[in-house]
């Protein structure tokens, strides 16, 4: 396995907070859950994606996601490490907040600015650990709510909804060919507008979101199933075993064959 950053402790805040730092090695994966809290993952360096039971997104350098208590999904980091800083409120935290609240009361992901760099700097804190350490995390803790509370007020939601509406149409036909015109009139835009749109809720145009959704499904089916690779490449909708083994290289910097032989030996680094 690749060296990679360890990730410190988690350090809790004075008011109810939990802030910590998730590290995931070169393909590996990495169950996440948030328990009894409400959570912002904040991506800092490196891309993969996050799964759930309702889809996945892909993660990248800036990607904020909101999960609320109960919530389960896997990280998974493409051919470079994974890292995030995970931002937790309990019960009594979520209280503390009062009206920034907001900000965290629904599940959603976005792409942040000031808060990210909040999160650089919580990362770095968590590794001072003097006694001023709880009283810093939290007061960045508190700027993240802030920064998502903003983006609330000054979003425009009607927009995040078209592109989720899209989306979930494209998760549901990864296997056939992208059809961008009929994909923007099932979210009543224009093909340019969606692409615009998808770029900014998900970092990525509707081209790139398919290719690297069938890369990050062959990535699974690689480790759970023997399958031939040709096999693969028809039930993914790429032209042949080549197609999808230049494809497959570029985003996870292995091939097919070498993925699936070093997935057995990759572990993720505990957090």
């Amino acid at each position: 396995m690749r060296h990679v950053r360890r990730a410190p402790e988690p350090v809790e805040g004075p008011n109810g907070t939990r802030i910590s730092e998730l590290v995931v090695a070169p393909a590996a994966f990495l169950p996440v859950r948030s328990e009894e809290l409400t959570i912002c993952l904040v991506c800092l360096d490196g891309t993969g994606t996050l799964d759930e039971t309702t889809g996945t997104y892909l993660v990248r350098p800036g990607l904020m996601a909101v999960r609320l208590p109960g919530w389960s999904g896997r990280l998974n980091a493409a051919n470079a490490p994974l890292r995030l800083v995970s931002f937790g409120w309990s019960r009594r935290g979520v209280a503390a907040l009062g009206v920034l609240s907001k900000g965290i009361a629904t599940p959603r992901v976005l792409y942040g600015r000031s808060s990210v760099e909040l999160a650089w700097r919580s990362a770095e804190e968590l590794r001072v650990r003097d006694p001023y350490t709880p009283n810093a995390l939290q007061v960045f803790c508190d700027g993240v709510a802030v920064g998502l509370s903003r983006s609330l007020l000054y979003g425009d939601a009607h927009n995040s909804s078209k592109a989720e509406k899209a989306r979930r149409r494209l998760e549901k036909q990864l296997d056939a060919p992208l059809d961008i015109r009929a994909l923007a009139a099932s979210a009543s835009c224009t093909p340019a507008h969606l692409t615009r749109l998808f770029r900014r809720t998900y970092g990525f145009s509707p081209t790139q979101y398919q290719l690297r959704r069938r890369i990050d499904r062959a990535r699974r089916l690689l480790t759970t199933t023997s399958k031939p690779i040709a096999d693969l490449a028809r039930e993914l909708g790429f032209h042949d075993a080549s197609h999808f083994a230049r494809h497959f290289r570029r985003l996870a910097g292995l091939s097919p064959l070498e993925f699936r032989s070093r997935q057995r030996e990759v572990i993720s680094v505990p957090v």
